[in-house]
């Protein structure tokens, strides 16, 4: 049985509201009611009944709350304690090592925090969360994993990389419609970004050829004249391709949204004293 889901139990009985527990967890409010769901399938009776004015607790889950919540209390603070100091083992991209906590390394060199575990893809850090092989990172979300304390950092904008010697280079910025008229360039391993780009091109109404391919190739693609591809702006803006040019997409309609992730009340609260 997981702490976490007694913690969240405790919570609820605490505001009396799913919603009110879910912000002050942290965590989405589906992601409660999964939690619940769980811990009720575990002990094996209901734990809420609702009424007009929100939400009760049965009679037998009264009684557990009462003999829980005062051993709950007392060890979230032998936890805490411990962890307080504890070193935080951080999971990232390479993108988000170099162009974004770089610009926070003075406050993070005043905690204990070490780069454990980096993936190409945030999302391949999620697993590494669940099973506790790192206390925390940054992810593109909304990370719905019901475990996790979760806030939103930033929103990254995608832009568009043509080839110097291409007609759209010229351009300050340029449309969707511009985009699509070019061979795509399109990463193999993303699918967030290519189910969100399919559907940003069925809106417009136009089909397009695009070709998948690793995302350390898209470069060496777009710099041969062979395509258009998308860059996160947080990349871009710090680095400079030979033979490409990056223009901003109109509206910007492409874009991750990204979200300090962690395991740990503790060293998320830490982390987000410095990304906060």
């Amino acid at each position: 049985m997981h702490l976490q889901r007694i913690q969240s139990f405790i919570e609820i009985a605490r505001y009396q509201s799913f919603t009110k527990a879910a912000q002050s967890l942290l965590i989405s409010q589906p992601a409660l009611s999964r939690q619940m769901k769980k811990l009720e399938e575990e002990l094996g009776f209901p734990l809420f009944l609702t009424s007009r004015t929100g939400i009760e607790l049965t009679a037998k889950s009264k009684a557990l709350h009462e003999e829980l919540a005062p051993l709950f209390s007392q060890i979230t603070n032998i936890i805490e304690h411990y962890q307080t100091e504890g070193r935080i083992r951080f999971g990232s991209t390479p993108y988000i090592s170099t162009y974004y906590m770089n610009d926070f390394m003075p406050s993070l060199n005043t905690i204990d925090i070490l780069v454990t575990e980096v993936r190409q893809n945030s999302r391949e850090l999620l697993p590494l969360l669940e099973n506790r092989t790192i206390d925390a990172a940054i992810v593109e979300g909304p990370p719905e994993w019901e475990d996790l304390c979760s806030s939103f950092l930033f929103r990254d904008h995608y832009v568009a990389a043509v080839s110097n010697d291409s007609p759209l280079a010229g351009l300050k910025e340029v449309s969707m419609g511009d985009c699509l008229k070019e061979h795509q360039i399109l990463p193999a391993e993303n699918k967030r970004f290519t189910n969100a780009f399919q559907y940003l091109a069925e809106k417009t109404g136009r089909s397009y050829k695009s070709t998948a391919v690793h995302d350390h190739a898209h470069s060496g693609f777009v710099s041969q004249g062979m395509g258009i591809a998308y860059f996160p702006e947080l990349m871009a803006k710090h680095i400079e391709y030979r033979g490409i040019t990056f223009l901003p997409i109109q509206e910007r309609p492409l874009y991750r949204d990204m979200y300090l992730a962690s395991t740990s009340p503790s060293a998320f609260q830490r982390l987000l004293h410095v990304f906060g």
